[in-house]
């Protein structure tokens, strides 16, 4: 049996660095496949991350839910263009998430359907709050607390733009 791709699920509320924390990432490796979600019909994540990896837009809704089909589509011809050369090898597939998703529901087709079980694996879950608006965001939004609920590792995005005495209390 071959051995299963891994997928990393960056995920995180609304304007929380998520695009930022993926651009640096990606600046330092080449050999992953990514897939962008946006809410919109008409995605930009996908201009802001200048890199030269396989990136798929699924736009018009969140994954968790509106769209979910799409992703297991999307991971279907990724792993089928990667078997016949048509896009370069990849070792990793990172799904960036819109600001709203929960994550659960992005993982679930991993998990559910034989086909992608059999191919791909959840590596992780990584959630980026945001140190600024963290606390805010967590009380006013239950996405951000599914968000944190679900990551195997939280990174704490703007800590120098926060108060030293914020920083401590959400962590």
């Amino acid at each position: 049996m071959e051995e299963r791709i891994p997928v990393v699920v960056l995920t995180g509320f609304l304007g929380s660095g998520k695009t930022t924390l993926l651009n640096r990432w990606l600046s330092e490796r080449r050999d992953v496949a990514l897939i962008i979600n946006e809410l919109g019909d008409i995605g930009i994540d996908q201009h802001l991350t200048g890199t030269g990896v396989s990136v798929s837009l699924l736009a018009g809704g969140c994954l968790c839910c509106v769209i979910q089909g799409s992703l297991s589509t999307t991971l279907r011809n990724l792993f089928m263009a990667r078997k016949n050369g048509d896009i370069p090898a990849f070792t990793t597939v990172v799904i960036e998430t819109t600001g709203a998703a929960e994550p659960f529901g992005v993982v679930a087709p991993l998990e559910q359907d034989p086909w992608l079980k059999k191919r791909f694996v959840c590596q992780s879950v990584l959630t980026v709050v945001d140190a600024r608006a963290g606390a805010d965001a967590i009380a006013e939004h239950p996405e951000v607390l599914e968000q944190i609920h679900s990551a195997d590792a939280l990174l704490l995005s703007k800590t120098e733009q926060a108060e030293p005495t914020a920083v401590q209390a959400l962590q």
